[in-house]
């Protein structure tokens, strides 16, 4: 059995390391995984999964810049500076997201597609795709992080903040049929759709109607998607 407090004491360990700069490879893993086993045998609220994620995404920077080949090469101080970076930006993006939540929740409940003006939606978000949403594909985020991450590989698809890509899922959710999903290896239930000549993916929990994510596509080229199109004098999305 998991004892909280010590993984509580090692996760503050680990921060201090990284606020430091001196953070290893492993102790970086480690957080992440200590972090996980905090919001999964514990806490599971709102601000412990965006801790989990927002160092998971830290991970998969440091991965791609400082502890990368392409890092081996930093000068020892430089290396410190990108780390001790990375955690100021974690932090901070951390309390954007959070501020921005609950400026949010003062006008309704967010999670419902009422908030969006959808009526009677069967579609149903959480709080997990939000951070997700928010974290990983904000333009804003991630025009911050050090440029030889996105030449390593770290480079995820872009939207706008909040709202604004919830609002066109939902809608297009109201455009889209039955028979436009497609079953993944996975089993997940997913569509591909072009809007505006962009093009994204909508992935579901199995067959179920919750949404596990939700992205932009660097192109069409490989998912053959369902045009959609915007009224003009209304947002309301259909079919071409």
């Amino acid at each position: 059995m998991t004892n909280i407090l010590e993984v509580k004491a090692q996760i503050k360990s680990s921060k201090i390391k990284l606020s430091r700069g001196t953070i290893t490879q492993p102790e970086v893993n480690k957080l992440v995984n200590n972090l996980e086993k905090l919001y999964k045998k514990e806490e599971k609220t709102l601000n412990s999964y965006l801790k989990y994620f927002a160092h998971q995404e830290l991970k998969k920077r440091l991965n791609t810049s400082v502890f990368a080949e392409t890092g081996k090469k930093y000068p020892p101080g430089y290396a410190q500076h990108c780390i001790k970076s990375e955690s100021i930006y974690t932090k901070r993006m951390i309390k954007v997201i959070l501020s921005i939540i609950e400026i949010s929740k003062k006008q309704g409940n967010i999670l419902e597609s009422e908030f969006y003006g959808v009526q009677n939606s069967k579609f149903t978000i959480s709080w997990e795709l939000i951070v997700h949403m928010q974290f990983r594909h904000n333009a804003v985020f991630q025009s911050i992080p050090n440029p030889d991450s996105k030449k390593n590989g770290y480079n995820p698809t872009v939207q706008d903040f909040f709202s604004i890509p919830v609002l066109l899922m939902f809608k297009s959710l109201e455009a889209l049929q039955d028979k436009d999903w497609i079953i993944a290896k996975n089993k997940n239930l997913l569509v591909h759709f072009k809007l505006a000549n962009k093009c994204y993916t909508i992935i579901r929990k199995g067959s179920s109607n919750e949404i596990l994510s939700y992205f932009p596509k660097e192109n069409c080229d490989d998912c053959n998607p369902i045009e959609l199109t915007r009224e003009v004098d209304e947002f309301k999305i259909k079919k071409k």
